[in-house]
C-alpha cells in the first residue's frame, strides 16, 4: 500500500513531509518506528486480547505529543501490558490481515501475520533512558 492510500484509510495527521507514493512493505520481522520497536515471537496464549477498532488504538503517546497508533487492515488484536515499564503489549495478526502502525512524523509501517511484542525503545548512555521522539 502507498502512503496516500494509508492516509485515507488510517489518518494520523499531517504527512505532507513524506512522499505519498512510497510503497509501505509488509514485514514479519523486527521493526522500529521512533521510540517504539516490535519483534515477532512464537504464537502463544495471550490474556486480555481485544480487537483493534476501526479508529485504531494509541499504544503510546510520544513525549512530544505524537501518538503511535495501531490500525487493523482486516482483523487484528491487541493486549496492553498493564505493568509499568518498557513493554507496551502484544499484537496478534491473523492470516489474511495486516497490522498498520501509524505516526504523524514517521508515517506508516506494516506487520504481516504473526504475534509481536511491542516495546518502548531505549538507549544506553550513562544510564538507560527511554527514547523520546
Amino acid at each position: 500500500m502507498e502512503v496516500k492510500e494509508l492516509t485515507k484509510k488510517f489518518p494520523v495527521g499531517d504527512l505532507e513531509h513524506l512522499l505519498d507514493t512510497v510503497e509501505i512493505p509488509v514485514s514479519s520481522g523486527p521493526q522500529a518506528q521512533g521510540d517504539v520497536a516490535w519483534y515477532p515471537v512464537r504464537k502463544g496464549q495471550v490474556e486480555g486480547l481485544k480487537p483493534i477498532a476501526a479508529k485504531g488504538i494509541v499504544i503510546v503517546e510520544g513525549l512530544n505529543g505524537h501518538p503511535h497508533t495501531l490500525f487493523a487492515d482486516g482483523e487484528c488484536f491487541w493486549a496492553p501490558n498493564t505493568q509499568r515499564g518498557q513493554r507496551l503489549g502484544v499484537a496478534v495478526v491473523p492470516e489474511g490481515s495486516t497490522l498498520i502502525i501509524g505516526h504523524n512524523e514517521h508515517g506508516y509501517s506494516a506487520a504481516g501475520p504473526g504475534q509481536y511484542n511491542f516495546n518502548r525503545s531505549r538507549e544506553q548512555r550513562t544510564e538507560i533512558e527511554i527514547l523520546a521522539d
